[in-house]
């Protein structure tokens, strides 16, 4: 049974679009090379829809953060990937997280653009700021406190347990597709420092006088209005795989979960709206 397609602004006419319509697209958080992270979808997904511009919006290489844990062949897989893409004409923006600091070393001839963060304007003229949102961290002066290094050892563990749990059949009830999730949803403290990254990045788009934003981070896939301000988060590779694409509409698009066929997805963008939001991957 078809799922519901919501759109933020119902009621106009509704105009078809699919994934391999997109214009452009952002991925955050792919964390290639560690274990975790499952990228036999990614290469096909982006040789089907062949994009104008790819975001990659931050820790995309964990290879270079972890490299004694690291896959490297999906890593070589993936930079094949963007090299055929590169040379069809797709234009390739890298911007650095937290976990790839170090990109621009690595990748100074790779002719991508590597910058801390963007400004992309639709094809229906809104602009949004595009960053990986870790400068949340920097400003609120979390980047040392005893909390985050107990979540980055903790992390790793809660991955496993709820990869494991849904492998056996048990999947968390609600909108979150991964056990971990749905954990750290139980936090009030996490819940706290979601709403308050959300805010953070909003009111940095509108010091940027963009129309939203669109970042990652936090690996909690969203696409929510905040005040006068859109907030896209495009989530992660590891729990989620999901992303953010704009249609040929303008409109741009939250896909949750990559595994449930997005390019049979239809996006009910309406005429005069400039953003939906796909709960739901219909099939």
């Amino acid at each position: 049974m078809d799922q519901p397609l919501l759109s933020l602004n119902d009621g106009n006419v509704p105009l078809k679009c699919t994934w391999t319509d997109a214009r452009s697209v952002f991925l955050s958080d792919l964390h290639l090379g560690w274990r975790f992270s499952d990228t036999s979808l990614l290469g096909s997904l982006l040789e089907e829809a062949r994009p104008e511009l790819l975001y990659l919006v931050g820790d995309t290489f964990e290879w270079i953060y972890r490299p004694e844990v690291s896959k490297k062949k999906s890593v070589d897989r993936f930079l094949d990937d963007l090299n055929s893409l590169q040379d069809h004409g797709t234009q390739i923006f890298v911007l650095p997280g937290n976990h790839d600091e170090v990109l621009a070393d690595r990748f100074h001839n790779s002719g991508w653009t590597i910058a801390p963060y963007v400004l992309h304007e639709t094809l229906s003229g809104q602009r949004f700021l595009v960053a990986h949102g870790d400068i949340f961290d920097l400003q609120r002066g979390r980047n040392s406190c005893s909390w985050k290094r107990f979540g980055g050892w903790m992390y790793p563990k809660l991955v496993r347990w709820g990869t494991w749990l849904d492998r056996i059949g048990f999947q968390p009830q609600g909108e979150q597709s991964h056990w971990c999730t749905h954990w750290k949803m139980l936090s009030e403290r996490a819940k706290t420092h979601i709403e308050n990254f959300e805010s953070f990045m909003v009111e940095l788009a509108n010091a940027h006088e963009c129309d939203g934003v669109v970042c990652g981070h936090i690996h909690l896939p969203k696409a929510k209005e905040i005040g006068s301000r859109f907030y896209f988060n495009c989530g992660d590779w590891i729990e989620h795989r999901s992303f953010v694409y704009e249609c040929s509409h303008g409109c741009l698009n939250l896909v949750r979960d990559a595994s449930k066929q997005p390019h049979k997805q239809q996006s009910n963008c309406s005429s005069d709206s400039l953003i939906t939001n796909n709960w739901r991957v219909a099939v």
